[in-house]
């Protein structure tokens, strides 16, 4: 199988059943998986900061960059890659909380929150999460797994 490794604030969705998308490092960063087993359509966002700054764009090659703006469009390109939103189940992987103690620096908690409550305005269900605590951890998904495959050391798991 093809790996496709997503950075910070990329996105990708794809059809095929030889390509698994990764995200080897998420740090307090959040991913979203989306698969649409019927469709065979999986795709996956790496959110870093719950909104960009007023007045900042987000980069073309950084869609995702900022949740708020980077769900529209990863929700768009899922369509466009031809899921159906109504059949496609989703998981949220990340936000480590490596200083949770300080509120200010505990990016992972505030982007999994911003996540979240639009997910939840939209009507959007989550099909599982893996999320918080003071591990790093990857993520990998293709059409032909069930659910996301989490990654924390050595050990591996699915949703």
């Amino acid at each position: 199988m093809k790996r496709v490794e997503l950075g910070v604030g990329e996105m990708a969705c794809v059809q095929e059943r030889d390509i698994v998308l990764a995200a080897p490092s998420l740090g307090s960063t959040l991913a979203l998986c989306a698969r649409d087993g019927a469709k065979g359509v999986v795709g996956m966002a790496i959110f870093a900061v719950p909104q960009l700054p007023e007045g900042i764009e987000p980069l073309e090659e950084l869609p995702a960059l900022g949740a708020a703006t980077g769900l529209k469009r990863f929700f768009k390109l899922l369509v466009e890659t031809g899921a159906q939103v109504a059949g496609t189940s989703f998981w949220l992987v990340g936000a480590t909380q490596f200083m949770s103690s300080f509120q200010d620096f505990s990016l992972g908690s505030q982007l999994y929150t911003t996540v979240k409550k639009i997910l939840e305005k939209n009507s959007v269900a989550l099909a599982g999460e893996h999320v918080g605590g003071v591990r790093n951890r990857g993520v990998t998904l293709a059409v032909d797994f069930e659910a996301p495959k989490v990654q924390i050391g050595k050990r591996e798991e699915s949703l």
